[in-house]
């Protein structure tokens, strides 16, 4: 199956889509087209953004910005150079994704192991590349906001449109609650929701083991990230 049907078939018939999965495991196609086009994204995005306005941006936003006298000031401004943040964004948009799905598989593969099912780590590595595939929406959506915004005043999180924070809550970064409201998409739902069919699918076992497997963990790191934000962060 060519792999543009396949990503259809993922999203009229999911269960079935996976059910091939298991039995021809293939990854290598939404691993490539996400960490790519993220990457090639963030190029462009600083080929064409206000560098000087985003600086005076991200360091009027820093938490210790205002204590900092005229100096301090032009001395940090300095080292926030356009390279710098150019390619930390663009080595992390390229290996992001593929660090996190391998982390997705690990976890998958000893949690089978534990609860004694036949599916090894390839298959795994598969099912978590091309559940996290809806995320080609929001690179899509960056684009659309690239090309709308002509002077070049942007800041990167603006690109994200479909997180929590730039659709409701418009929190500042260095924000305690930023990082948080920056993270969840209103992707992220039906991204987890396919990660539970997929689990299903492979397992052969229940619905309510997918959910224990899939959403019980996300629901454990969110209300622990929730609590540190809370608590400790300021």
């Amino acid at each position: 199956m060519k792999k543009l049907e396949f990503a259809w078939q993922l999203l009229l018939n999911p269960a079935a889509a996976f059910q091939a999965l298991k039995e021809k495991p293939n990854f290598w196609f939404p691993l490539i087209v996400i960490s790519v086009l993220t990457a090639a994204t963030f190029v462009w995005f600083y080929s064409i953004v206000d560098f000087p306005w985003l600086r005076d941006q991200i360091l009027s936003n820093g938490s210790q910005y205002e204590k900092m006298t005229a100096a301090q000031r032009e001395q940090a401004s300095g080292m926030l150079s356009k390279n710098m943040m150019m390619w930390s964004t663009v080595i992390g948009a390229a290996v992001g994704p593929p660090i996190v799905r391998l982390l997705e598989a690990l976890y998958y593969l000893l949690i089978g192991k534990l609860t004694r099912l036949d599916v090894n780590f390839k298959q795994w590595f598969a099912l978590a590349c091309w559940s996290g595939f809806p995320a080609i929406l929001a690179v899509a959506l960056m684009w659309v906001v690239i090309l709308l915004r002509s002077d070049g005043q942007i800041t990167p999180d603006a690109l994200s449109i479909l997180s929590l924070n730039e659709l409701i809550f418009h929190v500042p970064a260095g924000h305690k609650w930023h990082g948080l409201l920056s993270s969840v998409t209103i992707l992220n739902p039906y991204v987890w929701w396919l990660t539970v069919v997929g689990v299903k699918v492979f397992s052969q076992r229940s619905t309510t083991y997918g959910i224990l497997v899939v959403i019980v963990p996300l629901a454990l790191i969110y209300a622990g990230w929730a609590t540190y934000a809370y608590v400790f962060a300021r």
